[in-house]
């Protein structure tokens, strides 16, 4: 497995792999863009079983079928536990896209990054920097119906993916009150449209309807931005690939796993002093308990030729 195959640089975590079972490695990387589409500066224990989730040929995705649980719905429930940029909410939990969080980024710049001296990122800087992020042809669609840009946020191309805070703790630090329920607001639209992430149409939206000042002083209201935003929302566009690093926690968790371990043993190892709480309550919640996970050692391999 090749760093640029994993998109991670840890050679004491390819040595941890070497002992387990080839569906670990593969798992890896799944883990790893995982990570990747929800903006983690880091992959951790969370994506790793977010993606053991998600394998079909995966021991532990037949175990947590054979409790008559259903594993989409854990992976789901684990964005809750996992780091990256999102809104996790008792309702929904959902990344925001690749172009929303360009668009953040760019106003959390424009207002001065992070720390003491640094400005708030009001609900207004969100509107005009997910504007800057649409499609020329949503740009267009917009305008028609009668929305002035403003003088321009931050050069979205002069932000870093690497620069400032990634996980969502830190990085809304300095959005203000207003804005942070802007994005709870289009965190709920996203999921009531069936969208997996929260794109930069849903902040335009939840922006005029959290704010309607800016109906005015933008030009454009809810309704004619409902219209030229219908069909729009969803953001397809792919997260840029960059080298993340393992956290330091998921090393030691694979270190841990006996000789040839596989997915089966990883859930088991949830349970156990390397896992945590957290999830160990998530599992045991959907019946998948240590008594379950000994019982049907052996009964459900992992693939030997895993797809990737």
């Amino acid at each position: 497995m090749t760093q640029d195959d994993t998109q991670t640089d840890s050679a004491e975590l390819l040595q941890r792999l070497a002992r387990l079972h080839g569906c670990m490695t593969v798992l890896l990387k799944r883990a790893t863009s995982r990570a990747l589409s929800l903006h983690a500066d880091a992959v951790s224990v969370e994506h790793l079983v977010g993606a053991a989730m998600q394998d079909e040929d995966s021991a532990a995705y037949s175990v947590v079928e054979h409790a008559f649980a259903d594993p989409e719905t854990i992976a789901q429930e684990l964005l809750a536990l996992s780091t990256g940029i999102m809104v996790v909410a008792s309702g929904s939990a959902l990344p925001f896209s690749p172009l929303a969080v360009d668009a953040l980024r760019a106003a959390h710049a424009r207002a001065g990054g992070h720390g003491e001296d640094a400005g708030q990122v009001d609900v207004g800087a969100i509107l005009q920097n997910a504007f800057e992020v649409l499609p020329s042809d949503t740009q267009v669609a917009l305008k028609q119906m009668g929305f002035e840009p403003g003088d321009g946020g931050t050069k979205i191309e002069a932000i870093d993916p690497g620069d400032g805070p990634q996980s969502s703790g830190s990085f809304f630090a300095q959005f203000s009150g207003p804005a942070k329920a802007v994005l709870s607001q289009a965190n709920r639209k996203a999921a009531r449209s069936g969208e997996p992430s929260i794109g930069p149409g849903q902040l335009i939206l939840a922006s005029l309807e959290g704010d309607p000042d800016l109906q005015a002083s933008s030009g454009l209201t809810v309704t004619r931005a409902r219209q030229a935003l219908s069909g729009r929302t969803h953001d397809r566009s792919v997260a840029r690939p960059r080298v993340i690093p393992p956290e330091p926690e998921l090393v030691e968790f694979l270190a841990a796993l006996p000789q040839g371990a596989g997915s089966l043993e990883l859930l088991a190892a949830c349970h156990g002093k390397n896992g945590t709480p957290e999830l160990s309550e998530l599992l045991g919640r959907h019946m998948v308990t240590p008594a379950l996970l000994e019982r049907c050692a052996g009964a459900f391999p992992d693939s030997d030729e895993p797809r990737e």
